[in-house]
């Protein structure tokens, strides 16, 4: 029988989410999320939640205004920012943007046991990622008691 890690939110358990989410994302996608704005204070940093007027004519200047990073990338980022501190500190805080870490630690210690599952995980990265996100976590609350498979999408719409 497998057991699974309790994912409620606390410090150790999103350091363990944020652990086994991170693979599933590519490094450099992740290393090209950091340079981009974030939207949530929590990642931006005290002193850095006001954009300067050189911050804002350099966003224009290099095509980057309106530009924010991704949501799940914001989330891992966060939670580095968050553990960072409790490590440092010892102070805790929630946010509701650390579930979707958790969410995502479900979610990568369920990818080996469902067929089909990477090309799903590989749209998290894109502007649908809620939709996916949501349909694999339906799909990772089956897994126990059901073997799974995501059948190959076509522009026919098609049950999973």
């Amino acid at each position: 029988m497998l057991v699974y890690p309790d994912w409620s939110l606390n410090a150790e358990n999103l350091d363990a989410a944020l652990r086994a989410a991170t693979p599933l994302f590519n490094g450099q996608w992740l290393t090209n999320q950091r340079r981009i704005p974030p939207n949530s204070h929590l990642t931006q940093g005290v002193g850095r939640a006001i954009t300067t007027w050189a911050q804002i004519d350099h966003a224009i200047k290099h095509n980057r205004a309106g530009r924010r990073m991704h949501p799940l990338a914001e989330a891992l980022i966060a939670s580095e920012t968050a553990l960072a501190e409790f490590s440092k500190t010892g102070a805790w805080f929630e946010n509701p943007i650390f579930y979707r870490v958790i969410s995502l630690g479900q979610i990568a210690s369920h990818c080996s046991f469902i067929t089909g599952i990477e090309p799903r995980v590989a749209r998290l990265i894109g502007t649908d990622w809620k939709s996916t996100l949501y349909g694999l976590l339906v799909a990772c609350s089956y897994h126990p008691e059901t073997p799974l498979e995501f059948v190959k999408e076509t522009n026919v719409p098609t049950p999973d």
